[in-house]
């Protein structure tokens, strides 16, 4: 028996150091995210009160990290590291408590392999370093369960561990409203095993739990009344099974590990596999049923759920998973543990590119490349800057940085596409530096600056340094498949009307209502078998009145059905002269709606002019172009491929 000790113990020391290394090998230089950068944005207040008022009632959240950010800030400043520093805490601490709780319900043997999955898996590792209320949540999640399994079925220090449980309750109720679901859960489910003399002490232990929230409550009613996320769209149908493949990398080589060890353990342990079913029915209780009532929620009153608000009950899920392991010699759990840390950290560094990826956020990057451009022409003022994103964000690293260039703020000043164009029109610099331009805005600005000195990629950001004067590279080198209406080498097009006038010049008279249209099979539009690509749609208008019906048309089909349509009116890009052609662009980015390769396998796709107001139109290069997009631009939670 000691001697297995021995071995849990230098197996799980060794299992923390590997999830510390992964969780601090960026630190302190981890940058912050949009979410991160809105918390410490909320801080610069001068009283609780006013906190709670301006930066936390509209939030949506619970007060409770924001208030422990507005304290701990003005003891350690605003820095990354200081910020963050107490969720990765979280993170590394949850580790062996996850031991200790697969040992207390299982087995030594479920709560490694549990640890090694949470020390080593991207979902845990990456909100580690997030200082959002997701690992603090799942830290107290985890200490509440040991707290109450300790009372329920120990017969040591039951006041404490009582008490411990309707303190880390509270925790997650004030930590997020889905960690409060989830407390609530595990509160109401110690019905079912109370004895009668545990059962008014536990009743009162949950009482002060709810005690301890009623300051928060009327907050909370203020936000449940405004309810669900605006910018949050409802979860597809197959969001359960791209849940479960982000959580195991999308590999393959993952899933089926796990599957293997799944099996392995409920062979090793056969002997008494119907011993602790109780706790395994908990695992799988206390992980489907936020899930379930998120997924019901969202789809049928307004939408809540994401993969991070998951988090709280995945520690469960891996318990589950390894549950049916018994007692296990030295080496087999070292054999174990090996392969388990080694798949889970190679897929992590180089099948989900994690460090690549989380390296890059938007806000620090738009500074970073804004100021080096800038100090380089500090003396021609040769570059101008556009960046869409919220001007106190770049203040921040403006700041860290001991330099503010010059720019043009899209986010808040929110030109409509023809001010965009109008503004790129009459710029006289020689060049453009383009950070989280819309894709319209970037095919606008390469039409006067058609040279590309500069791109750089990241996850939801593109940036583009372009330029008027000539260089090696175009932007438009970056097209894989073009097709133009009318000319000799155009294929997949049909249209039932008049042949091109001259110069191109196609003329729809009022009354006709379709005007060409492109059909093939969106595989054979670029090389390799990849979602990750922009179909451009674009053509050049002009029409008898300013503000047009006309619609260019994207639908995606699959086996005959209809799987995505989109259009984009004409009139968004003029608001002038009816008489001026006009030039029109309509990207698609097709990872918004293709999410894997087999989404992408036969589908076909369909562009087409919709001339809805039935008005005399004439159209000219007509175009569809496809073009290689971010590949990073999804990578932290969608698949890379």
């Amino acid at each position: 028996m000691k001697k297995l000790l021995t071995a849990d113990f230098a197996l799980l020391a060794f299992i923390i150091l590997v999830g510390s290394i992964l969780r601090l090998v960026q630190f302190p230089d981890i940058p912050f995210m949009f979410d991160e950068l809105s918390a410490v944005n909320r801080l610069s207040f001068d009283s609780l009160s006013e906190l709670l008022e301006k930066g936390v009632k509209k939030d949506g959240h619970p007060a409770g990290v924001q208030v422990f950010l507005f304290y701990w800030s003005k003891l350690f400043g605003i820095s990354e590291a200081a910020i963050k520093l107490p969720f990765i805490f979280c993170g590394i601490a949850s580790i062996p408590l996850i031991y200790l709780l697969g040992k207390k319900w299982f087995s030594g043997t479920t709560g490694l392999l549990a640890a090694a999955c949470l020390a080593t898996l991207q979902f845990p590792v990456l909100y580690s370093d997030i200082a959002r209320p997701y690992m603090s949540g799942m830290f107290f999640s985890i200490v509440m369960a040991l707290c109450w399994t300790n009372y329920l079925f120990a017969e040591k220090r039951k006041l404490l561990n009582l008490a411990g449980f309707a303190v880390c309750a509270a925790l997650c109720a004030y930590n997020h409203y889905f960690s409060l679901f989830f407390a609530a859960i595990v509160g109401a489910s110690g019905f079912l095993f109370l004895t009668k003399e545990k059962r008014n002490a536990y009743l009162l232990g949950c009482a002060f739990s709810i005690l301890l929230f009623l300051p928060h409550l009327g907050l909370f009613l203020f936000q449940y009344e405004t309810g669900g996320l605006d910018w949050l769209g409802k979860p597809k149908n197959n969001f359960p099974t791209e849940f479960l493949a982000y959580i195991f990398h999308y590999s393959p080589l993952v899933i089926t590990a796990v599957t293997l060890f799944f099996l392995l353990g409920m062979i090793q342990g056969r002997q008494a596999l119907l011993e602790k079913n109780k706790f395994r029915a908990l695992c799988l209780f206390w992980f489907l049923l936020p899930f379930f009532v998120g997924f019901y929620y969202s789809v049928n009153v307004k939408p809540v759920l994401q993969f991070s608000v998951l988090i709280f009950s995945l520690p469960f899920l891996l318990l589950f998973l390894f549950s049916f392991y018994e007692k296990s010699s030295a080496a087999f759990k070292t054999c174990l543990i090996l392969v388990l840390l080694g798949i889970n950290t190679a897929t992590l560094i180089f099948s989900r590119q994690h460090y690549q990826v989380f390296s890059k956020q938007p806000v620090e990057q738009f500074a970073l490349q804004s100021i080096a451009v800038a100090k380089s022409e500090i003396d021609t003022d040769s570059t101008t800057i556009i960046l869409n994103t919220d001007s106190n964000y770049l203040n921040y690293y403006f700041r860290k940085h001991h330099f503010k260039p010059a720019y043009y703020n899209s986010y808040h000043k929110k030109p409509t596409l023809s001010e965009f164009n109008t503004l790129l029109s009459s710029l006289n610099t020689n060049s453009v530096l383009l950070g989280g331009a819309s894709l319209e805005q970037l095919n606008i600005a390469a039409q006067y600056f058609p040279y590309q000195l500069h791109r750089d990629f990241g996850y939801t950001y593109s940036l583009y340094h372009l330029s008027k004067q000539e260089s090696p590279l175009l932007f438009s080198d970056a097209v894989l498949f073009k097709t133009t209406y009318g000319a000799d080498d155009a294929c997949c097009w049909s249209f039932e009307g008049d042949a091109l006038q001259s110069g191109g010049v196609l003329q729809l008279d009022a009354g006709k209502e379709w005007g060409p249209t492109f059909s093939a099979q969106l595989e054979n539009l670029f090389p390799n078998n990849n979602r990750m690509h922009i179909v451009d749609m674009s053509f050049s208008v002009k029409r008898e009145f300013a503000q047009s019906e006309g619609m260019l048309v994207f639908e995606g089909s699959k086996d005959g059905e209809l799987y995505e349509w989109r259009a984009h009116g004409v009139s968004a890009f003029s608001e002038t002269d009816s008489a001026v052609w006009q030039k029109v662009y309509f990207p698609v980015r097709l990872a918004d709606f293709i999410h894997s390769k087999k989404e992408l396998e036969n589908m076909r796709v369909k562009i087409y002019y919709w001339n809805k107001g039935k008005e005399k139109i004439f159209l000219k290069n007509f175009e569809i172009r496809v073009w290689e997009d971010n590949p990073w631009v999804y990578g932290l939670f969608g698949r890379l491929d």
